[in-house]
């Protein structure tokens, strides 16, 4: 019966640990989801060349493949400004090291004289290392495009 009760105790505190360890990695991933999202918008290539792999890979809304430092040069040279957003609706699921973030943003931004607004879905695959959490691999899928000629 004592076995059993320590088998139990013991079970229960390593169940315990893990849901502590889940809650504070949960707590710095969506940390770095909200980061990644002002670094978005404010085209902050020192935030990405930080806490992106460096095999790091991301299928676009249009379904091109982009490296890290593909990536980081388009940001450089990007001529459109994204306003500041919100994500919402994101997930996290995290297995062990890895971590897999799922959400909603809707971007507004002027392309070539129009306004356009982009209602998308994203999923970033992130990593735990020794040095903290990266990201390997981000996808966005169009939901709606909408745009608009200014009158």
């Amino acid at each position: 019966m004592r076995r059993a009760l320590l088998a139990a105790a013991v079970g229960l505190l390593a169940l315990s640990a893990s849901a502590a360890n889940f809650a504070s990695d949960e707590q710095a991933i969506r940390k770095l989801d909200r980061e990644m999202a002002i670094a978005t918008y404010m085209a902050d290539t020192e935030w990405f060349r930080t806490h992106l792999s460096d095999d790091y890979v991301r299928i676009t809304s249009s379904g091109e493949l982009q490296t890290k430092a593909e990536l980081i040069e388009s940001m450089k040279k990007r001529g459109t400004y994204i306003e500041p957003y919100e994500t919402s609706d994101v997930r996290i699921h995290a297995h062990g090291s890895t971590a897999i973030v799922t959400g909603h943003i809707v971007q507004r931004y002027r392309e070539a004289g129009e306004r356009v607004v982009v209602d998308l879905r994203y999923s970033d695959v992130w990593i735990k290392t020794g040095e903290g959490w990266f990201n390997i691999s981000s996808q966005v899928s169009p939901i709606a495009i909408k745009r608009e000629r200014p009158k």
